[in-house]
């Protein structure tokens, strides 16, 4: 698997979900970490790619330094379509999972605010890229996100509107 993960890489040198099997393949049967990453492949093409390149390089970064306390990191990549029931099976099926040490995703707030409490019941941590629904600061210990919320949105829009108006007027 890793000769023809290379292969393609050879042919496209940026595709990420590659970079991440190669890496998987490198690591093949050694002890390692493994976290899930929950894209909305089938759904939002773009997006999912743009994640997948970050996920990508971390792995790269961490692995090439000799991993986390010299365990290497395994990669799980899941398309849920950013689909509510998809990503609730899914969810469970990680709880399900002891291998599985945390998961990055799920893409839109509905989902994320939709398998929240299967992870935080299952105490799996569960890292948002993307979501930015203020109710996810309070969905659980294990339920975190790396953007600003929706407030912090709508308090800057609103400052600028209010600015707006107030030079209109001047």
């Amino acid at each position: 698997a890793r000769v023809e993960f290379t292969a393609a890489l050879a042919e496209n040198r940026n595709d990420p979900e590659s970079i991440i099997y190669r890496n998987n393949a490198e690591i093949a049967a050694v002890e390692s970490y493994a976290i899930a990453v929950i894209l909305p492949i089938g759904s939002a093409v773009n997006p999912a790619q743009e994640l997948m390149r970050g996920v990508a390089q971390a792995q790269t970064d961490i692995n090439d330094a000799g991993g986390i306390n010299g365990t290497p990191l395994k990669v799980l990549l899941i398309d849920d379509k950013d689909d509510v029931e998809t990503a609730k099976a899914i969810a469970n099926a990680l709880v399900s999972t002891p291998d599985i040490l945390g998961v990055v995703g799920h893409f839109s707030s509905g989902t994320t605010l939709a398998v929240s409490e299967i992870y935080e019941a299952g105490e799996l941590p569960m890292v948002s890229p993307t979501s930015t629904a203020v109710k996810i600061a309070d969905a659980g210990d294990y339920i975190f996100r790396t953007v600003p919320s929706d407030r912090l949105a709508a308090a800057t829009l609103s400052r600028y509107v209010l600015n707006e108006l107030q030079q209109t007027q001047a």
